[in-house]
């Protein structure tokens, strides 16, 4: 068996910090309506599990 052994890669997840419009350092501009819907979507599944 061999001995070497592979890197862990870290579970940090990296996100865009700038939509392609956007000039490089500013941050992608987010949607509130999809924001609140996802939020009412959770919020209902959780309703609906209980």
């Amino acid at each position: 068996m061999s001995d070497t052994a592979q890197p862990v890669q870290s579970a940090r997840r990296t996100t865009a910090t700038s939509a392609p419009g956007n000039p490089p350092g500013r941050p992608k501009q987010r949607d509130a309506f999809f924001d609140n819907a996802k939020y009412l979507a959770i919020v209902l599944v959780a309703m609906g599990h209980a």
